[in-house]
C-alpha cells in the first residue's frame, strides 16, 4: 500500500489482489476489469487506491463512495437481496474519501468522512497523525479534538503517562 490508502482486504485477508479477465465491451474490443464498473464494495475499495496511487483523486472518490452502496462481504439479511457492506469495506471507503478529500483540498469534506471513519470504530490514531493524504486536514484546528473526541489523545511524553 502507498501512503495511507486503507485496503480493505488487509482488515481481513479476502481476496483484493485477484485478477479478472477481459471483460468484453461494444464488438470485438476487450477492456481490462480495472477500467470496469465494479460490482462489489471490496472491487470499488481495491480500484479506488489504484486510482490513489495514480493520484487520480476524484475518480477514486468516486469509486470510494459507490462502495458505500453496492454489495460487501457483510451480513445478508435477506434471500433476495446482496450482502450489506462490511464494517471494515465502511471504514475503508470513508478513511479513502478523507484522503482524497484532503488531498483535493476540501477539507471540511475530508473532516466529515474522517469522522464518518471513526464512528465506524476505525482506531489507528498513529496512522491519521502520519498519513502524508491527510496531512492538509491534520492542518485544520478541528483535527486533533475530532480524534480526542473518540479516545485518540495526543500521546504525551513517557512520565506524563504516570502523572495524576
Amino acid at each position: 500500500m502507498q501512503g495511507g490508502m486503507v485496503r480493505h482486504g488487509a482488515f481481513h485477508g479476502i481476496g483484493m489482489g485477484s485478477r479478472r479477465p477481459p471483460v468484453p465491451c461494444r464488438g470485438r474490443r476487450l477492456v481490462p476489469h480495472a477500467l470496469s464498473r465494479p460490482d462489489t464494495a471490496a472491487a470499488a475499495i481495491a480500484q479506488g487506491i489504484e486510482l490513489c496511487r495514480e493520484k487520480k483523486y476524484d475518480a477514486a472518490q468516486g469509486l470510494f463512495e459507490a462502495a458505500l452502496e453496492l454489495p460487501g462481504t457483510g451480513t445478508k439479511r435477506f434471500r433476495n437481496k446482496p450482502p450489506q457492506i462490511s464494517n471494515s469495506e465502511r471504514i475503508a471507503a470513508l478513511y479513502n474519501i478523507a484522503c482524497c478529500q484532503g488531498q483535493l483540498g476540501n477539507i471540511q469534506n475530508g473532516m466529515i468522512a474522517l469522522a464518518g471513519a471513526l464512528e465506524s470504530g476505525y482506531a489507528e490514531f498513529d496512522q491519521m497523525r502520519n498519513d502524508p493524504d491527510l496531512a492538509p486536514l491534520r492542518e485544520s484546528p478541528k483535527f486533533e479534538g475530532l480524534l480526542q473526541r473518540f479516545g485518540g489523545a495526543q500521546p504525551k511524553g513517557f512520565l506524563e503517562r504516570f502523572k495524576r
